[in-house]
């Protein structure tokens, strides 16, 4: 098992990934929180820091399908095999 990360570990990581953002992000970039995701399941978010939250707000792209859903992983990672694009001017055979 790995060693918990003390408050003060956890506080010097976020800071410095705050401070990378305010550095290379626009400021028109907005968070509705001051946490960082790092990995998500579902409706579970989980942060740097190991806590957990269920995330009610969704976003575009997970708040049919949740985060992370095999088929979509699935299909994301074969898709750009054959054809990959971002714009909805013409319809892709299969579609994502």
């Amino acid at each position: 098992m790995l060693p918990q990360a003390t408050k003060n570990e956890k506080t010097n990581r976020h800071n410095d990934l705050m401070e990378k953002k305010k550095k290379y992000v626009a400021n028109g970039v907005s968070c509705l929180a001051p946490i960082f995701i790092e990995e998500a399941k579902g409706a579970i978010l989980k942060d740097i820091n190991g806590d957990s939250y269920i995330d009610f707000y969704g976003g575009i792209g997970v708040i049919n399908a949740g985060h992370c859903p095999d088929s979509v992983v699935d299909a994301i990672k074969t898709r750009p095999r054959n054809f990959y694009t971002a714009v909805s001017w013409w319809a892709c055979t299969p579609p994502m």
